[in-house]
């Protein structure tokens, strides 16, 4: 069932595609949002941050959402594969379509597999986390 919650003309700069649109809005945007959550995590900062910094406004960062445009990844280093899993997660929760988007439980279930293969790379065990779909 559609989200019947909407915030009309808020410019924010962390919003998905679809809220800046008149679409029907459902659990994608919160998974595009994880998007958002996973830059910081990876990246250590904001999401278009440096857009932001050189003076581009809240509306500049919105066309760029709409576009289908993603935060910066290029001055990133990355020392682990399970690195490179995560931005390949976070891409796949950027997709601009919602329809095209990965699903939450997606996106938990990519996450679970992911930490869980960081722990027995790591000899530390079983992580204990496990998701019932």
């Amino acid at each position: 069932k559609p989200c019947k919650f909407k915030v009309h003309q808020a410019p924010g700069t962390s919003r998905s595609p679809e809220e800046y649109s008149k679409s029907e809005l459902d659990e994608s945007l919160d998974v595009f949002s994880m998007g958002h959550v996973l830059y910081g995590i990876i990246t250590g900062r904001k999401h278009f941050q440096k857009a932001q910094a050189l003076g581009n406004s809240a509306m500049t960062v919105k066309q760029r959402v709409i576009n289908g445009d993603t935060p910066l990844m290029a001055d990133v280093h990355f020392e682990e594969k399970a690195d490179l899993d995560l931005v390949k997660l976070m891409y796949r929760a950027y997709e601009t379509d919602p329809e095209k988007r990965i699903s939450a439980l997606e996106l938990v279930n990519e996450l679970e597999l992911l930490w869980n293969d960081y722990i027995l790379a790591n000899g530390t065990g079983d992580s204990g986390i496990h998701v019932d779909g």
